[in-house]
């Protein structure tokens, strides 16, 4: 008995349906959260919905903490609700550690809420090589809608400025950074709909013994004497980026 479709069965008319050829989308279509930017092989994903204890929660300030919460979320029912202490500059941040990944474009994207109460939010990228430390990052400061990157001396040189993100807590940007861990440089930042080439770019190098492993962190930063929340979902690592 014959088995499989026959000849262009794939491509061929039918009625109110289309047939689906792209397995990404289909997985899209079930409920992935990997649907921002699908490019690169995931090696890890988290959708906040069953604890945080995958991450490391740092925090500085009264008040400060990070905790899973059904106010807000990109998908599903939850997200992580970050709240910064409060004093000026007080924060809170989750870091996702992993295992050696392929030396080559490895990205991590992340989803949250903005807060005009705050100074910046920033999405750190590190990978230990048991030779040298690799520093990529990004910060968005809210205070002067600009975004920075990680230069390779350690201090923050401009991407764009004039980029005016809205503050509220149902809307969830999406930032996805991809580097270069063979060549030490940076690949791209995709922010929403606009994407910057960001391949001229290199990040900071420095000596460590430490490694191998990769460390994905996000971080708000408050610009006032409060307590600050903002939320973050939809959590993804990924390598073999084209």
């Amino acid at each position: 008995m014959a088995h499989g479709q026959p000849d262009f069965g794939m491509y061929s008319l039918a009625s109110t349906i289309y047939k689906l050829a792209d397995m990404g989308e289909l997985a899209a279509r079930l409920g992935s959260i990997d649907t921002f930017d699908r490019r690169g092989d995931v090696v890890w994903l988290d959708d906040f919905e069953d604890n945080i204890a995958k991450w490391l929660v740092t925090s500085l300030g009264t008040g400060a903490g990070v905790a899973l919460s059904t106010e807000a979320a990109r998908n599903g029912a939850k997200s992580a609700k970050i709240t910064t202490g409060n004093a000026q500059n007080d924060y809170a941040s989750i870091a996702k550690y992993l295992g050696s990944l392929v030396t080559g474009e490895v990205g991590a994207e992340i989803s949250f809420t903005l807060s005009d109460s705050l100074i910046k939010v920033m999405l750190y990228l590190f990978y230990y090589d048991g030779t040298n430390q690799h520093f990529a990052g990004i910060d968005y400061r809210l205070d002067n809608d600009t975004l920075y990157y990680v230069n390779a001396a350690g201090g923050t040189s401009v991407i764009a400025a004039g980029v005016a993100l809205a503050a509220s807590q149902y809307l969830f940007h999406t930032i996805k950074l991809v580097i270069d861990l063979k060549n030490d440089k940076y690949a791209r930042l995709i922010l929403d709909g606009v994407e910057y080439d960001l391949s001229s770019y290199s990040y900071q190098i420095t000596a460590s013994a430490a490694g191998p492993f990769f460390i994905m962190q996000f971080e708000a930063q408050t610009n006032v004497a409060d307590n600050i929340s903002i939320y973050a979902d939809d959590a993804i690592i990924t390598q073999n980026e084209p």
